[in-house]
């Protein structure tokens, strides 16, 4: 958000797992569909993969912007 000048899609929440017991609630960027917490903080995934919220599905992408997975 900071790094693209967007914001939090408040309008757009996404719950994610975020341990074996446990949901979070997500929101994306509304300009670079970056997913992050209410709080602002971005959300990776265990592998570290920075997760984007793209045509209605969660994308986590390495440090090159390649896809590793979609969920």
């Amino acid at each position: 958000m900071s790094d693209c000048g967007g914001s939090l899609d408040q309008s757009n929440p996404i719950n994610l797992q975020v341990s074996c017991h446990s949901m979070a609630t997500f929101y994306p960027c509304t300009k670079c569909g970056r997913i992050h917490y209410d709080d602002g903080e971005m959300a990776f995934n265990r592998a570290g993969h920075a997760a984007y919220f793209e045509d209605g599905h969660v994308v986590n992408k390495d440090e090159h912007g390649i896809i590793q997975s979609i969920l």
